[in-house]
């Protein structure tokens, strides 16, 4: 999904929270009941930031979000919620030809 910018979080390149949630309700909004949403938190981030310092602890959460925007798809949004909180969500997009693309690396089909 293009992300415009102005509405971008400079470290993780996600969306920010207030368009990043208008952006979830506009999909929430067109139905088709399959979307998925999906919650990643960093635990223990305060601790972290205080044992490695501040430029470790950003350099691993920029490169953190980069390794989740490689594991699904173009068309699915990000948000930053919490200094170390994301919320994914992906469209009701599904077909066999992508289920089949996505495994071929994994499952004979």
């Amino acid at each position: 999904m293009k992300q415009e910018s102005g509405h971008i979080d400079a470290l993780t390149n996600f969306f920010g929270y207030a368009y990043g949630s208008k952006k979830i309700d506009e999909v929430l909004q067109r139905g088709g009941g399959h979307d998925t949403a999906l919650l990643f938190q960093v635990d223990n981030w305060e601790g972290f930031c205080e044992l490695a310092g501040d430029k470790a602890a950003d350099f691993s959460l920029a490169k953190l979000s980069f390794l989740l925007t490689k594991l699904f798809h173009k068309t699915d949004i990000f948000v930053r919620i919490a200094p170390a909180a994301f919320l994914y969500t992906a469209m009701a997009t599904w077909s066999l030809r992508i289920f089949k693309e996505d495994c071929s690396c994994c499952i004979r089909i």
